[in-house]
């Protein structure tokens, strides 16, 4: 007849005393404190955190900080294969920072092998800062350490943002703005002309016989016409106005501060002549490639849609190529 079940062993083996020998050996506290220190050392508890097992979720609270005593924590911002940020080594503090400031954690931390490690509970931690300048001098390097790596963290993820915003806004081939920079940005643009007024105008430039450039000298240098067109235009705008490339060989200029018409068409000239006099070098010609555009000019109504100021725009644009190209015409 079959005896009782045995019993599941226990995961975390017999409690042991933390001494302060063991602290003295991890460099936590210098051999003259270990006297005066035992007691304190005595009442903290031994913990084992199983591989895979997490011992600090992010975003939680949290009143401990660990002492690593045998195996190798990994700190990871995203529990499920997400790029390790750091790494707990025997005799490192994790944990701190939470502990001392009464926050939520900011990261995980994963046992990667099976790990021992040693509790303070934030008495016990301020108790031993208190007690040895040396633990006091770890844990502050610690802390200072964590917060050089959370600001590190924090400039990496800023230039990452910065970059998505560069890709998303901006145009691979010219480095102008694009289409999606306008839908975003020029709401808001209207908006503020509505509210005072200022003389926004949309100027549409369309490259004269661009497909010519395409058909005679091939899509290379038909994307170098673009490039240099609006490297062009760009050198000719005010500081405060907008180059964008809406696809194609269509591009706005959106200038703001034009009161009269003949501010408008000052500006339209300006942009037309910035192109007309900049050359375009192509390879194994003599003479470098002449450029021109074609530019329709309307001005914001205050409580006009911005399509409507956009189809304003084109229709003047039309008009210019159909008057011979090269020229600027106001809505």
């Amino acid at each position: 007849m079959a005896g009782p079940p045995a019993s599941a062993p226990s995961r975390e083996p017999p409690q042991q005393p933390f001494t302060g020998a063991d602290a003295v050996g991890l460099g936590l506290i210098r051999a003259s404190e270990r006297e005066v220190l035992e007691p304190l050392l005595l009442r903290c508890r031994r913990q084992w955190v199983a591989a895979g097992e997490v011992l600090l979720a992010d975003d939680t609270a949290n009143s401990c900080a660990y002492v690593l005593l045998s195996g190798r924590l990994s700190v990871v911002l995203e529990p499920d294969g997400g790029p390790e940020v750091g790494t707990i080594a025997v005799g490192q503090l994790v944990g701190e920072v939470s502990t001392l400031t009464g926050n939520r954690t900011s990261a995980w931390v994963i046992a990667r092998e099976d790990c021992q490690l040693l509790e303070l509970e934030r008495g016990s931690l301020m108790e031993l800062a208190n007690s040895s300048h040396h633990f006091a001098y770890r844990l502050l390097m610690t802390v200072c350490e964590r917060l050089y790596s959370s600001n590190q963290q924090a400039q990496s993820s800023d230039a990452t943002s910065r970059e998505f915003r560069q890709k998303a806004f901006f145009d691979q081939l010219t480095g102008l703005r694009n289409r999606a920079w306008l839908n975003h940005h020029l709401g808001e643009l209207l908006e503020a002309q509505s509210r005072t007024d200022t003389g926004l105008h949309l100027f549409m430039v369309d490259i004269d016989h661009f497909k010519r450039f395409n058909d005679t000298w091939g899509h290379a240098i038909g994307d170098r016409v673009l490039v240099e067109v609006g490297k062009a235009l760009e050198a000719a705008t005010r500081p405060g106005d907008h180059v964008v490339r809406l696809g194609g060989e269509e591009i706005l200029v959106l200038a703001d501060h034009l009161a009269t018409p003949e501010q408008a068409a000052a500006i339209g000239e300006r942009l037309r002549l910035a192109v007309e006099t900049h050359k375009v070098p192509v390879d194994g010609e003599p003479e470098p490639l002449a450029v021109t555009i074609s530019i329709g000019a309307a001005r914001h109504s205050p409580g006009e849609a911005g399509e409507a100021t956009l189809e304003r725009a084109d229709q003047a644009l039309y008009r210019a190529k159909q008057a011979g190209r090269n020229r600027v015409e106001l809505a």
